[in-house]
């Protein structure tokens, strides 16, 4: 039964994967998302704890990929189009659509052993876990 887990949830990040990179390929050949994304996001310390939390409204957990490398999280995936027909003419447009890519930079001094993430009603919360004599480190900011 273990195992049987363990394949559901590799064959899920693999689905999500080829998803996200469809995605990439997509929004390249059609230049949908051009303008820049400004998500609102709350960052702070509790504890051993470094918190992320980002607004984003309409996102399926499915259509999101969330990565540690080297310093920053990226976060990617796709804001729904709910106006899908090309025959409308946008008189205003702010909310985000298409696929999306952020960098958030985390302070320098901070060490991250290991992140965990989930969606819940259209916030993002990602809790990452400092290693030891971290959490009472200056949290710097670009």
């Amino acid at each position: 039964m273990e195992e049987t887990t363990l394949e559901f949830y590799k064959d899920r990040g693999q689905v999500q994967e080829n998803r996200i990179l469809e995605l990439q390929q997509r929004n390249k050949d059609s230049n949908i998302n051009e303008q820049s994304i400004d998500l609102d996001y709350d960052l702070y310390l509790e504890h051993e704890y470094l918190f992320l939390n980002v607004n984003l409204p309409g996102v399926l957990e499915q259509e999101l990929k969330v990565e540690l490398n080297r310093g920053e999280i990226i976060i990617s995936g796709e804001f729904p189009n709910l106006c899908a027909d090309e025959e409308v003419e946008f008189l205003e447009r702010h909310r985000p659509s298409g696929y999306f890519q952020k960098n958030f930079l985390l302070p320098p001094d901070l060490l991250i052993q290991k992140h965990e993430w989930q969606l819940v009603d259209g916030v993002l919360q990602i809790r990452m876990i400092l290693k030891a004599d971290q959490k009472d480190s200056k949290l710097l900011l670009d």
